[in-house]
């Protein structure tokens, strides 16, 4: 019974872990066994370390036989601890999830609110993904996203509908819910415009904006009848009138 009940709990949670890899509805169960995993791991380390310690002390102490063996047993054992305890000459690299964060629990009502015009497709049964059910919402034909978005949010979304427009609109949902040290590039709203020499401002604009008319210019800057210019959101373009 000793060996059996930790057998059958160990292969509960394995097969919790593998079916709500699977299974978007027993993410939250998988969620449950992995903290729980987490727990389990930590007190078998400190039990295993103790005993290790207990043991190979005990036979340096005695000077029984081999105890010069325990002696370095003991030394590569703390000298391992610390160098992964305080990340001893292998700092994480800063775009490592989670680098030099401290976790703590934080009600989702103080997360900040981003939004983007757009809205949640309909006629499709399949539900949100799991990931961003609670985070996601759509009022006033704007979609809103509370918290911070992850990479893998924003795959699970994109993946949950394929449609140019839904992935546009999700696309820079994400780069607007972004940690302000963790953003990769100004976004549109923050970044500084720049003057063209014919006096247009030219912004960053997504791929996923609808082209904008813009004057007709000759070089001069002058504007001027019979051909005209657009601005992609790449590249200035002239096409015939």
């Amino acid at each position: 019974m000793k060996r059996f009940v930790p057998l059958l709990i160990t292969a509960i949670g394995g097969l919790t872990l593998i079916i709500a890899f699977f299974i978007p509805a027993w993410q939250k169960s998988g969620e449950v066994v992995a903290v729980w995993f987490d727990i389990l791991a930590s007190i078998a380390f400190l039990l295993g370390g103790g005993n290790l310690l207990k043991v190979h002390l005990k036979k340096m102490s005695d000077r029984g036989a081999g105890w010069g063996y325990s002696a370095v047993t003991v030394f590569a054992f703390l000298a391992t601890l610390a160098i992964g305890l305080f990340k001893l000459g292998s700092t994480p690299a800063e775009n490592t999830e989670n680098y030099g964060e401290s976790f703590a629990p934080l009600p989702l009502a103080s997360m900040p609110l981003f939004e983007v015009p757009g809205s949640i497709p309909s006629g499709d049964d399949a539900p949100l993904p799991a990931s961003v059910r609670e985070q996601l919402s759509e009022s006033d034909s704007r979609l809103k996203f509370r918290g911070w978005m992850t990479g893998s949010q924003m795959e699970d979304l994109i993946g949950w509908q394929d449609s140019l427009a839904w992935r546009a609109a999700v696309e820079e949902l994400h780069e607007q819910a972004q940690p302000p040290e963790r953003a990769s590039r100004p976004s549109c709203a923050t970044m500084p415009a720049r003057t063209t020499r014919l006096g247009w401002t030219n912004q960053r604009r997504r791929r996923s904006r609808s082209v904008e008319q813009v004057p007709n210019l000759d070089r001069s800057g002058r504007a001027f009848e019979g051909a005209g210019a657009t601005l992609d959101n790449r590249h200035w373009r002239a096409v015939s009138g």
